[in-house]
């Protein structure tokens, strides 16, 4: 049996790992922002980041939220915008004004007809 020395106090090197945590609303409410954040941070290395998704109802209810409209990102536990989580991540192309406007839920108007 062999035995290891590690010398802690001089050790140099430390592992920074960084958190990213969704949050996304119950499935019957989900859009495609929701699917955009969800392949956003499946493009993360999982072995360097801590990635999580939690879903409300089954992971956390709105009053463990507050105020925090879903679905949102926090990065290293602050809250970031759709638009600053697509500039971290790499994915500038993804912030641009979306095609359509919402009417009520569940009807669009197309900018394109």
């Amino acid at each position: 049996m062999m035995n290891l020395l590690v010398d802690t106090k001089n050790w140099k090197r430390s592992i920074k790992v960084e958190s990213y945590k969704l949050y996304l609303p119950v499935e019957h409410e989900q859009d495609v922002y929701c699917d955009r954040y969800r392949h956003m941070l499946g493009t993360l290395d999982i072995v360097e980041n801590e990635v999580r998704t939690y879903i409300c109802g089954v992971d956390f209810t709105y009053k463990d939220i507050g105020e925090q409209s879903l679905p949102f990102v926090t990065i290293n536990g602050k809250a970031k915008s759709y638009e600053n989580v697509c500039k971290v991540l790499g994915f500038p192309h993804l912030v641009q004004k979306p095609n359509h406007t919402v009417r009520h839920e569940g009807v669009y108007d197309n900018e394109f007809d």
